[in-house]
């Protein structure tokens, strides 16, 4: 990745990997090295990642395509409606309670959202080079910018999926004993103060947390 000067904001740019043949060019008001493929032309997806998000509400963030299609408004439309859908073959296929099958999606959302936003790091994208190795999922969206709409919506579901559980089962101390310990782990690990704390140093990433912590 080098870096270079655009139109007065510093820009990175990916040098692709593999065997290509490339040419060198100096930037306008030189801060680093602007490199083109043979053909004159910057590879677009290559452009886009590096070039950031330009042209948006926030061009000075990093294009991150592991989150990116958060923004969708499928993704949007199609996470609550499977929640929906699995409720619905736990009760009408299984012929669960409607109590018994909100808390056990409710149980079920709790385990895999915690583990896919907010324990596993980094992205599966090879063009970011690293750059997001120290970050979860959540700590990517938006580039951590807190209170998005994105954000509000993430906390939205789990606190309605647990109201839906409560009225259910008619405030049952026995479902509120597990499920409101479920939905406090979710809500509290989504607050912005939150944000790229490693309590007792559990999931550091080593050589990213361990600095970050001398600097603070």
């Amino acid at each position: 990745v080098v870096l270079c000067r655009e139109g007065g904001a510093s820009v990175r740019r990916l040098v692709p990997p593999g065997g290509q043949r490339f040419r060198q060019r100096p930037c306008l008001g030189v801060l680093s090295t602007r490199w083109t493929m043979a053909s004159g032309q910057d590879d677009p997806y290559t452009s886009k990642y590096i070039g950031g998000a330009a042209g948006t509400e926030h061009p000075e963030r990093e294009y991150n395509k592991n989150v990116e299609w958060m923004k969708e408004p499928s993704a949007w439309t199609f996470y609550p409606t499977f929640i929906v859908i699995s409720v619905a073959i736990l009760k009408f296929g299984f012929l669960y309670s409607t109590a018994m099958s909100f808390a056990i999606i409710h149980a079920i959302h709790g385990a895999f959202t915690f583990t896919m936003l907010h324990w596993i790091k980094g992205s599966p994208d090879f063009y970011d080079q690293g750059t997001f190795n120290g970050l979860t999922f959540w700590e990517q969206i938006d580039g951590g910018e807190p209170w998005t709409n994105a954000k509000k919506f993430l906390m939205l579901v789990p606190t309605i999926l647990l109201l839906c559980t409560l009225v259910a089962s008619n405030y049952s101390p026995a479902y509120m004993v597990y499920n409101v310990p479920i939905w406090v782990a979710l809500v509290v690990a989504k607050h912005p103060q939150m944000q790229g704390v490693r309590i007792l140093g559990i999931n550091s990433t080593t050589g990213i947390d361990d600095e970050a912590k001398k600097s603070n």
